[in-house]
């Protein structure tokens, strides 16, 4: 059988950011940081979308996407549909890069995602907006600390469109990007993105323990999910075990130091006829 060229896409996961609007969806985007995780996404050439999403109708050829993560709740999972449709439309890395990160500022669904999918690995910092050519990203080598997230049962927000419209004052933020600048490292992330998600009231007072726990560098909460950084996977079980209780469910990932990589993928994800 032959063999598709396929994309494995890592996600993002922002801790802070704040929005920059301008008149073109190209400049458009946002300044902040995020952790790029693996296992990704694997994306394939597709006679039809999978999952549909409106997203697709920008690109006339199509692609499957295997997530095994849930959409919508902060996983960056629009970014990883408009990205892999871009890719297999066109041949030019910088070009897919611009049409996906301009689809998801016109559909409100991302403003950084895609350019910290595409140039970032560890520490993901958007210290320019915008996608290729005005926007920027700094990315901060990390080992494969091993990262729990949990889906949260109740919601800050219904999707990414509520928050952003609700949110209208971003000026606690200068003083915490400040901070993220001066230092660039995974620690102070963590404490700045923790910070945020407490501003916004997004991070569950009944997880305030996690900090804590043995072995927990780290934690912040981002729309639907709450992120847990571990120092590595020796403590991974007994971390596990003492929040579970409090998530609808629970996802393992690894920091990854690379960006995408293209493969030739044999597994069958939608049969073609």
């Amino acid at each position: 059988m032959k063999a598709r060229t396929c994309f494995e896409i890592p996600i993002n996961v922002s801790g802070i950011w704040k929005p920059v609007y301008t008149p073109s969806p190209i400049s458009t985007g946002s300044l902040g940081a995020g952790i790029i995780l693996r296992p990704g996404v694997i994306c394939c050439p597709s006679i039809k979308p999978f999952p549909v999403l409106p997203h697709h109708r920008f690109f006339k050829r199509k692609v499957l996407c295997k997530f095994k993560i849930p959409l919508g709740k902060g996983f960056s999972t629009s970014a990883v549909y408009s990205l892999a449709h871009a890719l297999l439309n066109f041949s030019q890395f910088t070009s897919a890069v611009s049409k996906a990160h301009e689809v998801e500022v016109i559909m409100r669904t991302g403003l950084g995602d895609v350019m910290a999918i595409s140039y970032g690995y560890g520490l993901a910092i958007r210290i320019k907006a915008g996608g290729p050519g005005w926007g920027r990203v700094l990315s901060i080598r990390e080992r494969a600390r091993p990262v729990i997230i949990g889906v949260l049962p109740k919601s800050s927000w219904k999707d990414t469109p509520s928050m952003l419209s609700s949110i209208s004052d971003y000026s606690f933020f200068e003083k915490l990007w400040e901070e993220l600048l001066e230092e660039r490292d995974l620690s102070t992330f963590l404490g700045v993105s923790r910070k945020f998600s407490e501003h916004l009231g997004a991070y569950p007072r009944e997880l305030g323990f996690v900090n804590e726990i043995e072995g927990v560098i780290g934690s912040y909460a981002k729309k639907s999910i709450f992120v847990i950084v571990l120092e590595n996977w020796s403590v991974y079980e007994d971390v596990k075990s003492k929040v579970e209780n409090f998530f609808e469910k629970l996802y393992s990932f690894e920091i990854t130091s690379s960006g995408l990589i293209p493969l030739n993928h044999n597994l069958i994800l939608h049969q073609e006829v």
